[in-house]
């Protein structure tokens, strides 16, 4: 008796949906169905697509107890393509097609901005910007100055910016108001916002008894953190470290403030103090002596910390006194500097002085210049 062939030969193969769309980075099991389902021979062949290769990434067929059940594809890039798969059994006579369209997922296009509230007039800052999805382009709209600017990428296409200098003579405070819009392909979103431009301060009369000692180099008072201010009495940009900075002072205005410019991390900076952070005693009546020796200067009231020494026949400006000791500004080279000696330790009062060397000078035969 001849055997019985009991194989089940394929007479057909299909993809169920034949077409499907995905989003770029999508991945998808697209079920494929042998005729009969049962056939004896489940080996399949998934061909490359040609027409639009790249679009999608074949990944790997799927099996459900012994027989196809899908194929899993990965959209790599907007586009479209055809996935074909043909069955082994046959010859590789019967093939499937699915058309497949990638997109680009939605993402609703947006902007954050970042940037300064406040700026004094000369300064410069940055607008930062950062889109939700990658941009075509970032303008930064300055409608005051008729100017539209392009920003500048990180390279992501993500992360914007643009350094703005502000003129240095706005002589009141005023609000600049921009915006920034970002375009993808047709879409766009915009995003306004607003910096406050601080106007230069207007020098107003200097401490008369103390003007003519600038540049002033000196230590704050306190050995912890000072705030630095953007403008009298404006708002708080910094601060000085007590403990280590050794700051400038070029203006001392009326009303007791000083324009200082103090270290940082980047260099240095410079802004507004009180005058009280630098003198003890802003009221004290100053009063001008020579040193007839050299004297040992400190940088505070209290403690062994020295920062030089007042010279014999120099004159210096006592201008507060705490602790036993006395406040003085004294002459150094390019300027003054700030500081305290031991009040034992002082010269006489300058006239007394004068009239000393003045004696001295007579009973010498040389003359006082």
């Amino acid at each position: 008796m001849a055997p019985v062939n009991t194989d089940k030969p394929v007479t057909g193969i299909s993809f169920n949906p034949s077409n499907i769309t995905l989003n770029v980075g999508e991945q998808r099991d697209i079920p494929i169905q042998l005729s009969p389902v049962d056939a004896t021979n489940q080996d399949i062949a998934v061909i490359a697509p040609e027409i639009g290769a790249g679009v999608v990434e074949f990944i790997k067929a799927n099996r459900e107890n012994g027989r196809i059940k899908s194929v899993t594809t990965k959209a790599v890039k907007a586009g479209k393509t055809e996935v074909i798969v043909k069955a082994a059994d046959g010859g590789y006579k019967y093939q499937a097609v699915c058309t497949v369209t990638v997109t680009e997922p939605d993402v609703p296009l947006t902007v954050s901005v970042a940037a300064p509230s406040r700026v004094n007039s000369g300064e410069s800052f940055f607008v930062n910007v950062t889109t939700s999805t990658p941009a075509d382009r970032v303008i930064l709209n300055i409608p005051e100055n008729d100017l539209q600017i392009a920003m500048t990428s990180d390279g992501t296409g993500k992360r914007w910016t643009h350094k703005i200098t502000v003129n240095n003579e706005v002589e009141e405070d005023a609000s600049l108001g921009c915006s920034v819009t970002a375009s993808k392909g047709s879409r766009t979103a915009t995003k306004s916002f607003s910096v406050m431009i601080a106007a230069k301060p207007t020098p107003v009369e200097a401490v008369s008894s103390l003007s003519k000692y600038t540049p002033l180099s000196a230590y704050t008072l306190s050995s912890g953190n000072v705030t630095t201010y953007g403008s009298v009495n404006g708002n708080s940009v910094g601060y000085i470290s007590g403990k280590t900075d050794l700051c400038k002072i070029s203006e001392i205005y009326s009303d007791r403030w000083v324009k200082v410019a103090y270290p940082t991390s980047k260099g240095s900076k410079i802004a507004y103090c009180k005058l009280s952070d630098f003198i003890q005693n802003p009221s004290y009546s100053s009063v001008s002596e020579i040193a007839s020796s050299e004297i040992t200067v400190y940088r505070r009231s209290a403690g062994a910390d020295t920062i030089g020494s007042v010279y014999a026949n120099d004159n210096y400006v006592v201008v507060s006194e705490a602790n036993g000791r006395k406040q003085i500004i004294y002459p150094v080279s390019g300027g003054y500097k700030l500081g305290w000696i031991i009040v034992g330790n002082s010269g006489a009062p300058m006239t007394d002085r004068l009239a000393q060397l003045a004696t001295i000078s007579q009973e010498s035969g040389y003359p006082i210049n």
